[in-house]
């Protein structure tokens, strides 16, 4: 098992390598840089000076190297990520890592929050349809096949129209709303803010009166989040539970004369993990990129928002940096899930 580590940490050098080369050309080749963009107004106000003058144009290239080649620019920037030095946001002048440690708790919440009801709820959902489906009758026409379409409906809605159905519906002045306000005044708790993380009069409240305010603010962009995952995993977990539990090994386990609950939950399940860690592995590169989508329909100040600003700006220093720390995160994950094979299956081995 250690050498099997070892070997895999080995490997992922030359990957993030490779990674690094195509994100570092991607940005450097996308049209427009962030100086030109602020000089005409598309990072912010227009700089008539620095659009004028030619000179301090050209200055401006020189302190963020910009004019160098682009293999001498990686090659740079390369040296300085080896030493661990992320460089400073060219649209910000603030370091890297330090706008990263400040966008990273929310969307760190936001998805840990939503990965844990996906588990939570679909597993079980599975659990259920697959046990229905070998019973047939009418179990199985509810619990298996309704379940099923609405599974398949929820997880062919994009993010998009989810996030802003919840908004038009559900947020001040939506449509359940202004029902509520009109007709029942007492039901007001069930209206939730239209996006960020805090009310504007909320400085002066209690702790516990400020806690319950940021719990609202989540509400509508975890069930956003929420919705797709869970679809993808309840039908994920119960295609898998009902494949073993047609196995030779799950017969077996009954006619020993085995508890129903034993087979199930001991056997059955313990062997139906494997596809769910794969997906499980997904969720910690996901920490980091956070939900695009989701972040900017909410107006929630997370990770995701940070990277489509930055793409916007043309903040090399900061797409450079989220992306690389998003593909380490990536190889970690598969490598964490490959240890977690081995924890659940017995037939895994790695010597």
């Amino acid at each position: 098992m250690i050498n099997y580590i070892i070997k895999r940490l080995l490997v992922m050098i030359p990957t993030l390598l490779g990674i690094s080369m195509v994100v570092f050309a991607i940005v450097r080749l996308a049209p427009g840089n962030p100086i030109m963009l602020e000089a005409r107004g598309e990072g912010g106000a227009v700089d008539v000076r620095l659009l004028q003058d030619e000179n301090l144009l050209k200055m401006r290239e020189r302190m963020y190297g910009l004019d160098k080649p682009i293999p001498v620019q990686y090659v740079q920037w390369l040296w300085r990520v080896v030493r661990l030095q992320f460089g400073e946001s060219m649209t910000e002048n603030r370091p890297v890592l330090e706008m990263v440690g400040e966008r990273l708790p929310l969307t760190l919440t936001l998805n840990v929050i939503a990965a844990l009801l996906s588990y939570l709820i679909s597993i079980p959902l599975g659990l259920v349809a697959a046990r229905n489906r070998l019973l047939g009758g009418a179990r199985r026409l509810v619990f298996d096949t309704g379940s099923g379409f609405v599974l398949l409906v929820l997880y062919s809605l994009p993010v998009i129209f989810v996030g802003s159905v919840l908004i038009a519906y559900f947020s001040r002045g939506g449509v359940v709303a202004d029902i509520i306000e009109m007709d029942y005044p007492g039901w007001q708790w069930l209206i939730m803010p239209i996006g960020g993380i805090t009310s504007m009069r909320s400085e002066g409240w209690s702790a516990l009166a400020q806690l319950g305010d940021r719990v609202r603010h989540f509400i509508l962009p975890v069930i956003a989040m929420t919705i797709g995952g869970l679809a993808f995993m309840a039908k994920l977990a119960r295609t898998s539970l009902l494949e073993n539990l047609q196995m030779d090994y799950v017969r077996t386990a009954r006619a020993k004369g085995l508890r129903e609950r034993t087979v199930v939950y001991g056997h059955a399940l313990r062997n139906s993990l494997s596809p769910m860690i794969t997906s499980m592995a997904l969720i910690l590169p996901g920490l980091i990129g956070g939900s695009i989508i989701i972040e900017k329909i909410f107006n929630l100040p997370g990770m995701g928002n940070l990277m489509y600003e930055s793409v916007m700006r043309r903040d090399y220093e900061m797409i450079q940096a989220m992306s690389l720390i998003s593909a380490a995160l990536t190889l970690v994950s598969l490598l964490l899930a490959d240890l977690l094979y081995a924890a659940t299956d017995p037939r895994v081995r790695y010597d």
